[in-house]
Parts: structure tokens; sequence; C-alpha cells
């Protein structure tokens, strides 16, 4: 395990009807760049039902925001939009994910997670 991690609901479980995000403080400097990953070391614990967690791109300071991909991330989950992947279920070790950047290569780019769970049982969460 790592020494430090981010995690939506550090020591305890996460809230029934939660919807919260952890955005970086500061844009990633992508703009001497033409090709760019994102890798990190996850752990989640997410309710089987609805909760999930989504990757998320801004390049306009948190304007607007876009989805991202990572190779373990699952789609047709949100049933709105089902062709956002997001990290659900349960996977008790840590794993490492990539994330293509390179859309966002030769701007700024800014990061978060986006949590939401539904109205049953809360978990361990997302770090």
């Amino acid at each position: 395990s790592p020494t430090r991690s981010i995690g939506n609901a550090p020591n305890t479980f996460y809230a029934n009807n939660d919807s919260s995000a952890i955005i970086l403080a500061q844009p990633i400097d992508l703009t001497e760049t033409e090709n760019a990953w994102l890798s990190l070391f996850a752990s989640w614990d997410l309710n089987g039902g609805k909760d999930y967690v989504k990757l998320m791109a801004s390049a306009d300071n948190g304007e607007t925001w876009q989805p991202l991909k990572g190779r373990l991330m699952e789609n047709h989950f949100i049933v709105n939009d089902p062709t956002t992947y997001v990290y659900r279920g349960k996977n008790d070790v840590w794993v490492k994910d990539w994330v293509s950047l390179e859309t966002y290569c030769g701007g700024n780019l800014l990061l978060g997670f986006w949590f939401k769970s539904d109205q049953i049982v809360g978990r361990d969460g997302f770090y």
C-alpha cells in the first residue's frame, strides 16, 4: 500500500446519496507535450448498487468537464450516460490504471474524481 492517498471517505464509510468531487488544486501543464498518460494506483469498495467514481478532465480551468477512460473502468453503468466509464464494485487491492491524456496535449489540464452514491448502504469508498 502507498504511504499516502486521496479518498472520498477516509477513515469511515461514505454516506448515502452522496455526490462529491476531489479536484486538483493546480492544472497540469501539457503545453509543450505531444503525448501524455496518467498512471495511478487505486483501490475501491463501492456498493454494488449504483455507486461509482468517474475521472474527469477540464481544458478550460473547470468550466466544463469531460469523462476519461481508464483500462480498469466500465461503461454502460450510468443509466442516463451509458458511454461514460466509471470505477464501480469492489477491488480491494491496489492496482495500476492508465489513462490517455493525448486529447489534452498542447494546453493545461485539470483533473478530478467525481463520486456518486445511491440511497443504499455506503462502503469504504475510493482511494
